[in-house]
């Protein structure tokens, strides 16, 4: 997504691209090419932070903002993982959040947005 010109976001997922490629054929050489080093830059070690998320922990991830993933796991006999996901509207967060503020006379400087 562009906006003045400018990069504005990238979404991207190796888990939803489809086989189905929107580019006349004689480009997607280029189109490969671009997607390789495109994975380069986005896989560097310099640009990855990697972090084990012990039981119990909760992360939260503007997906706006930044690319996340994971790893593999050891799936061995006794070694479980149970991962949840939900989706936020931040918009309707940060509403809720500044009606408690104003509710319980408190101020945590919750973002306009």
């Amino acid at each position: 997504e562009y906006y003045n010109g400018e990069i504005k976001q990238v979404c991207y997922g190796d888990h939803s691209r489809t086989s189905m490629l929107h580019v006349p054929d004689d480009e997607v050489p280029t189109f490969y090419n671009a997607l390789l080093q495109f994975l380069k830059y986005v896989y560097h070690p310099d640009n990855l932070i990697q972090l084990k998320i012990e039981p119990g922990s909760i992360v939260a991830i503007d997906n706006h903002r930044i690319f996340h993933g994971r790893t593999a796991y050891d799936n061995s006999s006794g070694n479980r993982r149970l991962l949840e996901s939900g989706l936020l509207d931040w918009e309707e967060a940060t509403s809720c959040m500044r009606i408690l503020e104003r509710d319980l006379n408190m101020n945590y400087l919750t973002p306009s947005l």
